[in-house]
């Protein structure tokens, strides 16, 4: 099972981070409670802006005004929700890409999805991501499988 947190998330310090701190932490025991190996709750970031215009690992080419999102496992065509859980506003987005799951973010966002939810507003980008709509029956099954959840 991969671990939902790490220890450089105590290093803030602020009653305000603090809080944040104790509400992941506390999300992240009741989803390992129930075998949740999926993370879903951790930081996120947005595109470097030189990657306007490049193709994404499902062929699409990527421009920074489509609400899109890269993550480690979700099938392509995903679609899924995304709260900042500093100020809670929310914003859906379609998985088209992939990065390095062994990475300390669970998302990374278009520069218009990531400007939707003030997501660099504060220092620590945390989010909650939810699946909204799988791109289909075989791909759900097929993902849930892969992830030990079935």
């Amino acid at each position: 099972m991969q671990p939902i947190l790490s220890n450089k998330y105590s290093l803030i310090m602020s009653k305000k981070g603090f809080s944040l701190v104790f509400a992941v932490f506390f999300v992240a025991l009741v989803n390992s409670a129930y075998g949740q190996s999926v993370r879903t709750v951790g930081l996120a970031s947005s595109y470097p802006g030189f990657f306007q215009g490049q193709y994404t690992a499902s062929g699409e080419v990527y421009a920074p005004e489509m609400f899109t999102a890269s993550h480690g496992s979700l099938p392509f065509n995903t679609i899924i929700k995304v709260t900042n859980l500093r100020n809670n506003k929310t914003v859906e987005v379609k998985i088209n890409d992939r990065f390095p799951f062994k990475t300390n973010r669970i998302l990374d966002l278009s520069s218009i999805a990531a400007k939707e939810i003030d997501l660099f507003s504060d220092i620590a980008p945390y989010v909650k991501i939810e699946v909204i709509e799988w791109p289909s029956e075989e791909a759900k099954l097929a993902y849930l499988k892969a992830e030990g959840l079935l």
